[in-house]
């Protein structure tokens, strides 16, 4: 259950069940022709967004580089990133829109 309140009152919400599944990668190859291979893990049955950027700093300007809306019944999917060529870092984070 969970329950919200304001200053108008409170409502409480019929029981439910929360599930958390933090996406992980379990492989990241750097292939000969410079690409990157990336896998997951997220969650089973529901589209991920993939971001980039060249910086973790304040500064960090994350960019949507990829929209998979075909995970696996168990929630793993592969990407490989071309876009890395002539960039020596890359940071990856994902989403779930």
């Amino acid at each position: 259950m969970v329950v919200v309140t304001n200053v108008f009152g409170a409502v409480t919400s019929a029981a439910a069940s929360l599930s958390i599944v933090t996406p992980l990668v379990t492989n990241i190859v750097r292939n000969a022709d410079g690409s990157v291979a990336l896998r997951f893990v997220g969650l089973p049955n529901a589209p991920t967004r993939l971001w980039s950027t060249t910086n973790l700093g304040l500064s960090a300007n994350w960019q949507p580089i990829y929209t998979n809306l075909t995970t696996s019944p168990d929630g793993t999917w592969q990407f490989k990133d071309t876009n890395v060529v002539g960039n020596p870092t890359r940071f990856y984070r994902f989403s779930t829109p």
